[in-house]
């Protein structure tokens, strides 16, 4: 009998334990912020915070999320696979015309592509100037920055979606696709670039565009920004300071990329000088009601939302940048 009562009582004791250890955790507990990011928009950024401990500092606990494309990354925010995303300015406007997104706003404009970071069309042999893609197959992420683009060029050379063929894919099947000749040319960028056939070339690049037509934004769900939202501010309002870090330790940053990515010096420090990073007040105009970045926000809602079939996004700046975050940095 006493042998019942001392396991009982055993039993009893590992119970509480085990309560105990749950109620310390659930106490420990911190909500987790899901961002995704991809190879093009700057997205290592976000990662160096997260190693640098800058989001820990701001009493966040971070998870990037890497995609390999700028769709999936679309795809996963849609699906509330992460709670915010850096994206293109245009796959920002896509997602938020999509009827089951809730409301999306826009809450850090980080950077945007060096000019050798480029999005571009590549084509063989047979397409020698950019009238000759009528009666073409070309590849590209059709919701996507790679479709804006597209859009683009054909408008410039007067020619429709009915004078080529066009064929959704994602950027990491290009090469691929070009080596079976399944198409003619691909709308593409970075890193997919490098691994492209050698018989390809470029006949357009994003280059020579203003920095507002490529902006990379960060987009986050309405009830995500309620949740984080002081953290997240306080963390906005360190921004320039984790450049500051950036800018006067590129060994340290490249090693972190290198031992992050399990890359080569060479390809971390690519990485770093990708994308031109913004102060907070180089974004504060573009927060601002700022007449040229609504002129561009038309042309995209003309070039993809409209073509897609995506109900036209509201003109008004307050439903789609949340200026709060931007305006609470001036405030100290």
């Amino acid at each position: 009998m006493r042998y019942k009562f001392f396991f009982a009582f055993l039993g009893l004791g590992f119970v509480l334990a085990g309560l105990g250890y749950l109620a310390f955790k659930y106490v420990q507990y911190h909500p987790t912020l899901r961002i995704g990011v991809s190879a093009y928009t700057g997205g290592e950024y976000f990662t160096l915070a997260r190693k640098a401990e800058y989001f820990e500092r701001c009493g966040i606990h971070v998870k990037v999320v890497e995609f390999g494309s700028l769709e999936d990354v679309q795809q996963a925010f849609e699906w509330k696979q992460i709670d915010g995303m850096v994206c293109t300015l245009v796959d920002a406007m896509v997602t938020r015309q999509k009827n089951n997104i809730q409301d999306p706003k826009i809450v850090l404009i980080p950077s945007y592509p060096q000019k050798t970071h480029s999005c571009q069309l590549f084509v063989n042999s047979d397409i020698k100037q950019l009238r000759d893609l009528k009666g073409k197959r070309i590849g590209a992420e059709v919701n996507s920055y790679g479709g804006y683009v597209l859009n683009k060029i054909l408008k410039a050379e007067g020619l429709t979606h009915k004078d080529i063929s066009i064929l959704p894919m994602d950027p990491t099947a290009a090469t691929a696709f070009l080596n079976h000749e399944r198409i003619d040319g691909v709308v593409t960028y970075p890193p997919f670039t490098k691994t492209l056939p050698e018989d390809v070339t470029p006949i357009f690049s994003t280059a020579q565009w203003p920095k507002e037509m490529q902006l990379n934004v960060l987009l986050m769900h309405k009830a995500s920004i309620k949740e984080f939202r002081n953290r997240l501010m306080l963390f906005i309002k360190k921004w320039d300071e984790f450049l500051d870090f950036c800018r006067d330790n590129p060994d340290r940053c490249c090693y972190l990329l290198k031992a992050h990515h399990r890359i080569s010096n060479e390809a971390a420090n690519f990485l770093m000088k990708s994308v031109y990073p913004l102060r907070i007040e180089e974004q504060i105009p573009l927060f601002c009601i700022n007449r040229y970045v609504l002129d561009i926000l038309s042309n995209i809602n003309e070039e993809m939302i409209v073509n897609s079939n995506l109900r036209p996004f509201d003109r008004s700046y307050e439903s789609i940048f949340d200026s709060s975050f931007i305006h609470g940095t001036l405030n100290d």
